[in-house]
């Protein structure tokens, strides 16, 4: 069974009118009020959830938990956590999410929706602006290819609500990119028209923190609470009995990518220095040992510059990194200790809370104390550690 191509859609495909004063309010009412939702399910200890290890490795832990208010059809429905730790600023780590510009949605994307086959923006509800950089509320459609199972499983789409927030608890600084799924008469189930599955979020995204164990670092949790449903050509997963099990190992597979965040800090950081010159380089059949290792080269050795600081190096002490060059992502060799840098001044600018908006959103009880879209105080129902030691 070979399943339709997924051809562009036309940017005016969704005919979408124009919202209302109040319905924009409500849009960004509802877009906090799952940030702090999202905030509270992250809590792996203490929290709401009974979250389980169930996955240990070196950079990122993957906890998982059962979701029984939300019982799909097909089996049990379960959201994954993964947690992690990166040396960075929050304005370093809200930079890899900016898509304003043509270059940097195709950078996000790369990074983080690599499986994106197709993506519109329906609403621009709230625009970041100078006093609050780090604030912002949309409606888009995504369609998407499968983690796994090639052409015998089918595309998916979504309409999400998505918002980046700022938040604080105590002292520390905080930010959330948060998607939920939002019903919208003009943006309907496709599936019979375009053979995509809509997918059902019920609150996914990252919730980073200022650590209070090690300053410097931040506290990454990654939430996944998705219900990817099955398609109408995809009867044979539930013949067998097999789609909670493929749902799961494709939200691990979405939770791992948490340890590349790293790298991805470290890309934006060599973007930000300047690269040498060829005449500049090292010239490579002028060194007879690696400038970190010191390892002898041999005739057969591969020797490479580092284009930062232009020494000659080791095929262990080189990589090629993906750096933007001229607006361009571009593979770019660069040494160990060049790639080790560290967040610049440039990265800690605007380190001051956003002031608040003019408008306040309603929120529950629980939530009383953080009633402004910008720099909410969640440390009045933080009871103990947010996130796990690691």
């Amino acid at each position: 069974m070979q399943l339709p191509q997924h051809e562009p859609l036309h940017e005016n495909f969704f005919q979408c009118p124009r919202l209302e004063p109040h319905e924009l309010e409500e849009l960004r009412a509802m877009a906090v009020q799952n940030s702090m939702d999202l905030y509270a399910k992250s809590r792996i200890r203490g929290g709401q959830r009974d979250w389980t290890l169930c996955e240990d490795n070196k950079d990122v832990k993957i906890y998982k938990s059962e979701d029984l208010d939300h019982v799909p059809k097909w089996g049990r429905l379960f959201m994954y956590a993964a947690t992690s730790e990166v040396v960075a600023t929050i304005e370093e780590f809200v930079g890899l999410f900016k898509n304003d510009t043509t270059i940097q949605a195709k950078e996000f994307s790369r990074r983080f929706i690599s499986r994106a086959i197709d993506s519109l923006v329906l609403y621009s509800v709230l625009k970041p602006t100078k006093q609050q950089p780090h604030e912002k509320v949309s409606i888009i459609w995504r369609a998407y290819a499968p983690t796994m199972g090639g052409k015998l499983v089918q595309n998916r789409d979504n309409c999400i609500l998505e918002c980046h927030h700022e938040f604080s608890v105590g002292t520390r600084r905080g930010w959330i990119y948060s998607l939920v799924s939002i019903d919208l008469a003009s943006c309907p189930n496709m599936e019979d028209r375009l053979g995509l599955v809509r997918v059902r979020d019920y609150g996914t995204g990252y919730v980073v923190l200022e650590s209070a164990r090690r300053p410097g670092y931040l506290d990454i949790t990654y939430v996944n609470h998705a219900d990817v449903n099955v398609g109408k050509k995809e009867w044979f997963l539930n013949s067998l009995g097999q789609k909670t099990r493929f749902a799961g190992m494709a939200l691990m597979n979405l939770c791992r990518h948490t340890s590349k965040i790293d790298q991805f800090l470290r890309e934006d950081r060599l973007a930000r220095t300047p690269f040498l010159s060829v005449n500049e380089l090292v010239p490579l059949d002028s060194v007879g040992a690696c400038s970190l290792c010191s390892k002898k080269f041999r005739p057969w050795s591969k020797r490479l510059n580092c284009w930062k600081c232009g020494m000659v190096t080791c095929r262990n002490c080189n990589r090629p990194w993906m750096v933007k060059q001229k607006g361009y992502p571009t593979l770019t060799d660069i040494c160990t200790k060049c790639s080790l840098c560290r967040p610049t001044d440039k990265s800690t600018e605007s380190r001051a809370a956003p002031s608040s908006p003019s408008y306040t959103v309603a929120t529950s009880s629980k939530f009383d104390d953080a009633t402004s879209i910008a720099s909410h105080d969640f440390s009045s129902y933080v009871e103990t550690e947010v996130y796990p030691n690691h």
